[in-house]
């Protein structure tokens, strides 16, 4: 009985080792493609790409990709300094986002902080593409709002390249080195 557990266990292991390997190769090319193209690695952009809306709508994307869930903009006007409203581990954050040229300042942790309490929020968040100044960041501390800078803004999808092609590429490519490799041997 312990042999056939073993072989089992085994066996499982060994499948998801595959797995890992299969998953590692598929995202190969979306890796080489982020460390190829041209998009700013600094964090910080000119002012005139994108608007504010779009900023935080991006966030938003960010925060999902980052593992918090339900992430929803916030409506224009009366949102109390509140632009995202997200959760993560059993805790609803409220999210303000910045997109400025210069360092974002205290006001935006006190307006995220008093927006965190008119929301029934848990915690509180300010995300920006640039940098806090330091009274801001010695502001967070004491109130515990969570500062995120130098969010990288990457153009919607549409504009990049199609990755599941290159991945399609890649894996016939590791195949046929693989049949040549074990065929000469």
């Amino acid at each position: 009985m312990n042999v056939f557990l073993f072989i089992i266990n085994l066996f499982f292991k060994i499948i998801k080792y595959l797995f890992q390997i299969i998953w590692w190769i598929y995202c190969l090319p979306f890796r080489l493609l982020d460390l190829l193209l041209p998009f700013p690695d600094h964090g910080l952009f000119h002012k005139s790409e994108i608007s504010g809306y779009e900023f935080e709508e991006y966030c938003a994307h960010w925060l999902k990709k980052h593992g918090y869930r339900r992430c929803l903009v916030t409506k224009g006007s009366g949102d109390q300094g509140v632009d995202v409203i997200a959760y993560k581990n059993r805790h609803k954050y409220a999210i303000q986002c910045k997109y400025y040229a210069d360092k974002v300042g205290n006001k935006a942790v006190q307006e995220v902080y008093a927006g965190m309490t008119y929301h029934n929020c848990d915690k509180a968040i300010v995300m920006t593409n640039s940098t806090f100044t330091p009274s801001a960041e010695e502001l967070a501390r004491k109130t515990e709002v969570l500062l995120i800078d130098r969010i990288h803004y990457r153009p919607p999808a549409s504009v990049r390249v199609n990755c599941m092609a290159v991945s399609s590429i890649m894996f016939v490519a590791v195949g046929i080195l693989l049949y040549f490799y074990i065929g000469l041997n």
